[in-house]
């Protein structure tokens, strides 16, 4: 393999520890959405969630779910301060498992160092890292699966990280600076009203820097204690975290896990999940799906979401699909949107 396709296939399988996001995340954006105006089938349709997963607190969706579902937010929503909003709104008791651990911990750095070793329970489309230099110390929020980089994603993790902060600690923590990767858009009022702190756009990262002092302020409700029994449960769930909780996600998941060394087989795919081809075919099944309908559904929703993002040429894309040369690639995209990969990505 030549060096360039190395290079993208090391970034591709870099993404696939964001397999699964948890059913919560997805719906409180589902919620959020909707409250701006966006109708919910639609919000639904992009997701691929249905009723019977948001209804399971436990479900997890593959990660290509909440990545399509930001981008039909973006292309359904012009106010550049939804998403601000949006995570201005959130609340601990939305996060799960994450959010109790957080709450009964001694200090903000201590929450938030929890936050960092157990937010992949919450969401894998998301790596959170606090780089804690003295004075200051900073929450980098970077979003890793293909695609999900733009800007409401990320303005909903950095207002949801400050908001957090604010409800552990009781009191209203003001960064010295906030971070984004993107540059300015055309409003601000929403982001200055929120922060309340210089912001920088067109950065290399995506960041809230606090103080040391605030980072040393106590939890209201600490309790070490249970923070500690609370963390050697959530070890647990880390150490067997779900790639979906049915047989259609786990496949995708396995499917996008092999994708980039060609079209994956069936023995492949029963490999990955442990379990015998026959098997999974009956499953898939009793499912009402196949193989190879998940095959095209994972190329579709991921080439769409990675056309969007420019950082990826059309041949790249083809390759990350497992595509063996782009022209496979054009004559499937002509047949799932009618329109070229070229095309779409200018109509975007």
């Amino acid at each position: 393999m030549n060096p360039q396709r190395l290079a993208l296939t090391e970034r591709r399988r870099a993404a696939l520890r964001v397999g699964t996001v948890s059913v919560r995340a997805v719906a409180t954006v589902i919620d959020a959405g909707v409250a701006a105006g966006v109708r919910r089938d639609i919000l639904m349709t992009a997701a691929d969630a249905t009723n019977e997963d948001l209804r399971d607190p436990d479900a997890r969706l593959p990660v290509a779910s909440v990545v399509a579902l930001w981008q039909a937010l973006a292309k359904h929503i012009a106010d550049p301060g939804f998403a601000v909003r949006a995570g201005a709104a959130l609340r601990t008791r939305q996060l799960g498992l994450v959010g109790y651990v957080a709450s009964f911990s001694a200090t903000l750095r201590d929450a938030l160092e929890r936050v960092e070793r157990y937010g992949r329970l919450l969401t894998e489309e998301v790596e959170f890292r606090l780089d804690a230099p003295r004075p200051q110390g900073a929450l980098v929020v970077r979003r890793i699966a293909p695609g999900s980089d733009q800007p409401f994603s990320q303005d909903y993790a950095l207002a949801g990280a400050l908001q957090v902060s604010r409800e552990l600690t009781g009191l209203d923590i003001t960064p010295t600076e906030v971070s984004f990767t993107y540059e300015q858009p055309s409003s601000i009022v929403a982001h200055r009203r929120h922060f309340r702190s210089p912001l920088h756009f067109g950065e290399k990262a995506a960041a809230i820097t606090l103080r040391a002092r605030d980072l040393a302020l106590p939890i209201r409700k600490a309790d070490e204690m249970l923070a500690g029994y609370l963390s050697k449960y959530a070890e647990v769930a880390l150490g067997s975290l779900t790639r979906g909780q049915t047989t259609r996600h786990s496949v995708r998941a396995a499917i996008w896990s092999v994708l980039a060394d060609g079209k994956p087989s069936l023995d492949r795919v029963a490999a990955a999940l442990h379990v015998a081809p026959r098997t999974l075919q009956r499953r898939l099944a009793g499912e009402r799906t196949s193989l190879q309908t998940e095959i095209e559904t994972i190329r579709k929703t991921m080439g769409m979401a990675m056309l969007r993002d420019h950082s990826y040429s059309v041949e790249d894309v083809a390759f990350l699909l497992g595509y063996s040369e782009p022209s496979a690639f054009y004559r499937s995209f002509r047949r799932w949107t009618g329109t070229t990969p070229g095309q779409f990505r200018m109509a975007e």
